[in-house]
Formats: C-alpha cells, sequence, structure tokens
C-alpha cells in the first residue's frame, strides 16, 4: 500500500490569548504512530483551540528515515511552517543555497535533517 501515509503525522498550531488574538509562539506535537492510531492525538484534539492549525501526515520516501525529527510541522522561534517534496538537482545546487542560509537558518535545516 504505497499511499498509506503511516510514517508519523504532526500538528501545530498557536494558542489563543486572552487578549483574542493568537500566542506568539507555536506548539507542536509530532509522533511516529499513524494519526489514526495515536491516542494522544484524539486526547489533545478535544481540548486544544486555536484558529490556526497546521497539520501534516508522513509518507516517507525510500531512502528517507522514518523519523519524529523528519514529522512536520516544525517550528523555528515564532515560526511555524511544513515543507514537502524535494529540491531537484539538490547535488549541484547545494553548495550555492547552503551559502545563502544565515547561520539560525543553517541549524534549523541541520537541526531538522534537511541537509
Amino acid at each position: 500500500q504505497p499511499f498509506l501515509n503511516a510514517d508519523g503525522f504532526g500538528v501545530g498550531w498557536y494558542s489563543p490569548t486572552e487578549k483574542g488574538d493568537v500566542s506568539v509562539m507555536p506548539c507542536v506535537f509530532t509522533s511516529l504512530k499513524p494519526a489514526w492510531n495515536d491516542p494522544n492525538l484524539k486526547n489533545i484534539s478535544e481540548e486544544v483551540r486555536s484558529p490556526l492549525v497546521l497539520a501534516h501526515i508522513r509518507a516517507a520516501g525510500p531512502a528517507l528515515p522514518v523519523s519524529e525529527a523528519a514529522c512536520h510541522p516544525f517550528k523555528a522561534g515564532k515560526l511555524l511552517f511544513a515543507h514537502n517534496g524535494l529540491v531537484g538537482n539538490f547535488p549541484k545546487v547545494r553548495r550555492e543555497l547552503l551559502a545563502g542560509l544565515s547561520e539560525y537558518a543553517f541549524g534549523v535545516a541541520v537541526e531538522h535533517g534537511c541537509i
């Protein structure tokens, strides 16, 4: 079943504040379990309220690791983000792309196994 997407999942959100807007820092929950089989996801989904949610269900590629570090969404400071897919011809453009990253962005990419 190549389209089962059972290699983990994640959900991120910004919590509402008492002022009626959302928090500056996002919350993230990830797991290697299939989303439909994770009791913790059911438990938090019954209580978390947010006007801003980002979720991702993962199907790892043939040569990609199955690890929580690879489960989206990711957070970096106040940013919450996900990506899907690969950069075409990455070996050819890798050096140029990496040279353009700030120290902070490079650290985030290393932390999440993107490079």
